[in-house]
């Protein structure tokens, strides 16, 4: 770890150092808790001894709380990391019925995050690995629009500051993986680099959110109908110049919704999964339909 951070001190595309991976299951960790955190003790002064890296804990499984109050209980582990990330991967490694939309659940923060405050102090909260795989049976589109559901839902979080693609391309046909099909179908681009209709999607995304940070805004739009057939979910967020985003969907059945803010808005411009833009004249509130698990991306100014 030392030669590791010395080699990469020079580097500041490189601001953390990962302390090993899913160490919170035996598929991919063999030892005990005890010896995990004495991993992570040691792997995080040597790293620190050039430059100050964030130290992530190896990315969990899942929102493990019992791991992190375990792992934060041994001596000296609570100031040798800086962020406890965790990963996932409904609907491409979940049960039936687990989704992008009730992965975390309504107690995601209450329960895990808090619990992690309590245990190691208030740590960053990163989702470090999330992806779809287009394995048989699920498109390009299925992929692009789960991609949506998945940063929307996910970045409404109030503590989850970062989000990791997993992965860029596909794994190549003829080259080995550990674990199942669903390896060698995680990429937004195919093994020869060429992109997926989510890498569009996702490059749109992250230019929406912009370079800083935006803010949760669901209190400044009306979505109507709140209760209709289906599940209708949507998330607005804040950006630093004003202007809203609004990501809308209902994910097992096609609906029509009225749209409003709160405020007075200006021209809309709406997104397609390709990444297009096509902007309209009319201002808020406006009426539109859902297509099945299709999500809809919306931007305004709350200037008129």
């Amino acid at each position: 770890m030392t030669a590791l951070a010395a080699e990469l001190r020079h580097h500041p595309n490189v601001p953390s150092l990962e302390v090993y991976n899913e160490e919170n299951v035996t598929q991919w960790w063999e030892g005990t808790r005890e010896q995990y955190a004495r991993t992570l003790d040691i792997a995080s002064r040597a790293a620190r001894i050039h430059r100050r890296f964030e130290i992530v804990a190896g990315g969990l499984v899942f929102p493990d709380v019992e791991w992190m109050e375990d792992l934060c209980a041994q001596p000296g582990v609570r100031s040798s990391f800086d962020v406890v990330a965790v990963h996932a991967y409904p609907e491409t490694w979940t049960p039936a019925g687990v989704t992008a939309e009730n992965y975390f659940g309504a107690e995601f923060e209450k329960k895990f995050v808090r619990a992690v405050d309590r245990a190691c102090g208030r740590k960053r909260v990163w989702i470090n690995e999330t992806g779809f795989a287009t394995t048989p049976g699920k498109t390009e589109m299925d992929q692009a629009a789960w991609w949506v559901r998945a940063i929307a839902t996910f970045a409404a979080e109030p503590r989850v500051e970062h989000i990791g693609v997993y992965e860029v391309k596909d794994l190549a046909a003829e080259k080995a993986a550990i674990g199942d099909a669903p390896n060698y179908h995680r990429g937004v681009a195919r093994s020869d680099r060429t992109p997926k209709l989510a890498f569009a999607t996702i490059k749109r995304v992250v230019e929406l959110f912009g370079s800083r940070s935006v803010t949760i805004a669901d209190a400044d739009v009306i979505v109507e109908p709140r209760e209709a057939e289906g599940e209708l979910h949507y998330h607005a967020f804040a950006r630093p110049d004003g202007d809203r985003i609004l990501f809308v969907w209902n994910r097992v059945s096609e609906q029509k919704v009225r749209i409003a803010a709160k405020t007075r808005s200006g021209p809309i411009t709406e997104y397609g999964l390709d990444g297009s833009a096509r902007r309209e004249t009319l201002a808020l509130p406006l009426e539109v339909t859902l297509g099945r698990g299709i999500p809809r991306i919306f931007r305004w100014s709350q200037r008129p």
